[in-house]
């Protein structure tokens, strides 16, 4: 047993063992923190003995940042992790953070926020206000964003209807899932486009290349990113289960695209049991098919439907 007057280690260093074993899960958390704490202490004793320098210290404090790495690890587990990136909630959080983050480099959108003011006072001009007041040069401003965003909408839904073949879902979640997918990029697509134009004109000066550069270019790559976005939207909802929208998983190709009988089809997982999606090989045969499983089927899948 260790003595009593034996040194004891630094308080930071054995307060952050404390508050890392908060982040263990509670049934483990009393064994861990005992054996990080007399690894500690043991480290620290070596020191005082002269046997390790106090640069160890150092070594000790790496020691315990992996350590808490390794616990926040196994709190958060590969299996959640893994559940949450293909889960719903992950294309929640990367539209809220992306939405966040260009709030944060626009300055609250200021561009788009003065394109809304000058259309404002296009439709309701003040009372007060001259007839003349109004800048001359706003219609064709409001114009010039307005337009390309109605053309790129129309040009998406062109592309939806030919490429992506119908979903096969009823339920109310699955189509409110496409919806908020779709109204986030049909949101946060044309935000990025105008702020970006105009911190783009902000640091060109006037000349024929800025016209060319943030007038025509950048409207041609809004276009193409807005229908590539749209498209991924419903692609993204043809390989999701319709019951839970995770995901689907485990693809495994089954038939033969010589076989007339048996064609070629590629068979996606849904993790928790709810049924799987079969999508033909080859296109404009056959539309994909979704085969629901019945309730026999959950206790094979209960291990990834916690």
């Amino acid at each position: 047993m260790r003595q009593q007057d034996d040194p004891r280690a630094p308080a930071l260093l054995r307060w952050l063992v404390l508050l890392a074993s908060w982040i263990v899960a509670r049934r483990e958390r009393g064994v861990w923190r005992s054996r990080h704490e007399r690894e500690l202490q043991d480290w620290w004793l070596l020191v005082e003995i002269g046997e390790l320098s106090t640069r160890s210290s150092r070594e000790i404090a790496r020691s315990l940042r992996q350590a808490c790495v390794e616990s926040l690890w196994a709190r958060i587990g590969e299996e959640n992790l893994r559940r949450f990136l293909r889960g719903p909630a992950m294309v929640a959080a990367a539209g809220c953070a992306l939405f966040g983050l260009l709030a944060v480099l626009s300055h609250g959108f200021a561009a788009t926020r003065g394109i809304a003011a000058v259309f404002r006072v296009m439709l309701f001009p003040p009372e007060n206000l001259p007839h003349a007041a109004p800048p001359l040069h706003g219609g064709d401003m409001v114009f010039a964003f307005s337009a390309p965003i109605i053309f790129a909408l129309a040009v998406a839904i062109l592309f939806v209807g030919f490429r992506h073949r119908p979903v096969y879902a009823s339920n109310w979640n699955y189509w409110l899932f496409l919806g908020a997918k779709v109204a986030a990029v049909a949101t946060l697509v044309p935000l990025a486009w105008i702020e970006l134009s105009a911190l783009v004109r902000a640091h060109i000066a006037p000349s024929e290349y800025r016209v060319i550069l943030t007038g025509l270019s950048f409207r041609l790559v809004f276009i193409v990113l807005f229908v590539q976005a749209i498209g991924w939207c419903f692609a993204d909802q043809e390989r999701r289960c319709p019951i839970c929208l995770r995901r689907l998983a485990n693809p495994v190709s089954i038939g033969n695209c010589s076989n007339v009988f048996e064609p070629a089809v590629t068979e996606f997982l849904c993790e928790r049991g709810h049924g799987v999606l079969s999508v033909p090989e080859m296109e404009g045969t056959e539309a994909d098919r979704w085969i629901a499983f019945d309730a026999s089927w959950s206790e094979l899948f209960e291990v990834h439907g916690r």
